[in-house]
């Protein structure tokens, strides 16, 4: 569908106005050198968070008042994207926010498959999507996965026919094959709207070709680490990110996690491995090589809004992420002041753009 570019042009003076309620990186240090929660709450009372927070107050105290403002005031950001664009770029938008609802729907059912307690799953999600925070609250509360099945069709979510036709193995705790299935319908669905060579169908069509290479990345890494059938690990290989089949086949052929990494070193997300195979080579956790292969992604996506045509879906997509990216950031002091950690640690974890 074809948009008037005037009515990008109104989208974009919108989300210039919003991107000013943006905190500044010099207000994100000011916060992380708060020293207490106590003093995080009231330096975000005095903030563009200010309404978020009063109002979780009235229900809970300390860091999880604070996780919960930041929840609310990430979803009331989005809704407010959603409710300025119209047409082909709410169209897009919607597409791009898809990927935390299946995210936090993945979540929930490890989370529930290792016996997980309601509030450990919450501190995870990410409630950015079409399933807000009271929906994430009553499915991390099922007493089991077939309860949350159940409930999700019927809100007839997106993507969750997949787990409907895969009930029995669900139940069995077969995820590795479910999550496959999930992304391979989120990704196809996705991928199949975007046609030729329109900019903006472009645009986001790069982003999603980048979610399916971390995807791939991390699914070669872990069936090497965690010693799964190597056929096993290429039957859930996605198809359309930049990478050949043939080159992900090689990787899984691997001996060791930090062979992938190396041969990785010659692609686009070099950056990622150079900073993460130094951790993982401490520490053996081959998640912290996800952590930066997600800050490729903000960051990448970050600039479209200062470098991205001014009459297109670009500075929608940088807006989506340089605010995703202040959520994970005052999360993580807000967790970082809580658990007494050392400023310069948690400074190591933000993502600073």
């Amino acid at each position: 569908m074809a948009e008037h570019p005037s009515n990008y042009g109104y989208l974009n003076a919108r989300l210039r106005s919003m991107k000013s309620e943006l905190l500044p990186v010099g207000e994100v240090e000011r916060m992380l050198h708060a020293g207490s929660v106590a003093s995080l709450i009231r330096l975000l009372e005095d903030s563009p968070y200010g309404v978020a927070m009063t109002q979780s107050l009235t229900r809970f105290s300390g860091l999880r008042a604070i996780e919960e403002a930041l929840g609310r005031n990430l979803m009331a950001s989005y809704r407010k994207l959603l409710s300025v664009a119209t047409g082909q770029a709410r169209h897009l938008i919607e597409l791009l926010l898809g990927r935390w609802d299946l995210y936090n729907i993945k979540t929930i059912l490890r989370g529930i498959q290792a016996a997980a307690e309601p509030e450990t799953l919450l501190e995870q999600v990410v409630p950015a999507g079409r399933l807000d925070v009271p929906a994430l609250q009553e499915l991390a509360r099922r007493s089991d996965i077939n309860a949350v099945l159940d409930l999700l069709a019927t809100w007839n979510v997106d993507y969750v026919q997949p787990l409907l036709l895969a009930r029995q193995k669900v139940v069995s705790g077969d995820l590795f094959q479910l999550e496959y299935e999930l992304d391979t319908r989120y990704f196809e669905q996705s991928l199949g709207e975007l046609h030729g060579n329109n900019e903006n169908h472009q645009e986001v069509r790069h982003v999603l070709e980048t979610e399916i290479d971390i995807t791939n990345i991390m699914t070669t890494l872990r069936t090497v680490h965690d010693g799964i059938d190597r056929e096993q690990g290429a039957q859930v290989l996605l198809e359309h990110g930049t990478f050949e089949r043939a080159f992900l086949l090689e990787l899984l052929q691997c001996d060791q996690p930090v062979d992938i990494l190396e041969r990785l070193e010659r692609t686009r997300y070099a950056y990622a491995v150079e900073k993460g195979i130094l951790f993982f080579g401490e520490t053996g956790n081959i998640s912290i090589i996800e952590k930066f292969l997600e800050e490729i992604l903000i960051r990448r996506c970050a600039k479209k809004f200062y470098r991205g045509n001014p009459l297109g879906i670009a500075l929608a997509i940088g807006y989506i992420w340089l605010k995703y990216n202040e959520f994970l950031n005052l999360r993580l002091i807000a967790r970082g002041l809580a658990f007494g950690m050392p400023v310069n640690a948690i400074h190591e974890e933000l993502v600073l753009v």
